[in-house]
This record gives structure tokens, sequence and C-alpha cells, in this order.
């Protein structure tokens, strides 16, 4: 049995994974391009109804991300790559987000919205990075 030779081992290593990286390239690219003209669109609605400008930076930039995620899973997915965890910590940091978020605009809360959210959220990462570093101590309550 022959022994193959360098060459011949990068060609069978291009044959299978060029046509997915060049897919996943080209999603990637058509992805930015369509998640710019999403978030330019979104800023003209926002504007057109008259949301605060003090809100709107704010909510361009946070469904810009949330879109650039999603599609990193996409890309990721198209290469081979296994995002269901991924997906089940995105969705975990995005409850989190909606839940404080939520429990700011509740009666009686008259701090600032920034100082609070960023509080709450500081919270909820150190209690998510325990849980992570110590999955044990949750069998122990």
């Amino acid at each position: 049995m022959e022994q193959k030779t360098y060459i011949d081992r990068l060609t069978d290593l291009v044959m299978a994974y060029g046509p997915k990286v060049v897919a996943a390239l080209l999603l990637l690219a058509v992805g930015l391009w369509i998640i710019r003209r999403i978030s330019s669109a979104f800023q003209v609605f926002l504007k057109s109804r008259n949301v605060d400008d003090s809100l709107r930076p704010f909510l361009v930039s946070m469904t810009d991300v949330a879109l650039k995620v999603a599609l990193l899973l996409v890309v990721a997915g198209q290469l081979g790559i296994e995002t269901t965890s991924f997906i089940a910590v995105f969705s975990a940091v995005a409850f989190a987000v909606a839940v404080i978020a939520a429990w700011n605009v509740l009666p009686g809360r008259h701090t600032s919205c920034s100082s609070r959210l960023s509080n709450d959220f500081s919270r909820f990462l150190r209690l998510f990075s325990t849980i992570f570093a110590n999955p044990d101590s949750l069998s122990e309550a």
C-alpha cells in the first residue's frame, strides 16, 4: 500500500471541504449585505414612527447584533459545525434580557433604565457563569 503524499492529502481535503467553505463564505457575504439593508430600513422605519432619538441607535444595534449572531449560526451549520448548544445559550441569554427588560418597566422602579439593565444583566451573567463553572451546585440544593 502506497503512502499518500502531502499534495494528495491536501487535494483530498480541498475536494471534501472546499465546496462547504465557498458556500459558507458566499452565505456570509450575502447575509451581511442583507443585514446592512435591514438595519438601514429599520432605522428609517423608526425615524418615520418618531421613535425617540436616544432609543433608536440602541434598537438598531440590538437588531443588528441579533441578526449577525443568527447569520453566524447559519454559516457554522453550513460548515458542518453542530450549533445546538450555541442556540441554547443564545436563547437563554435572549430570554434573560427579555425578562430583565420586562422587570425594569414594572411600576415603582424609578432608577435609570440603562443602569438597571446593566446591573441586572451583570447579576444574571454571574449566576450563569457560576452554574456553568460548577454544575454540581444545582444538585446540592
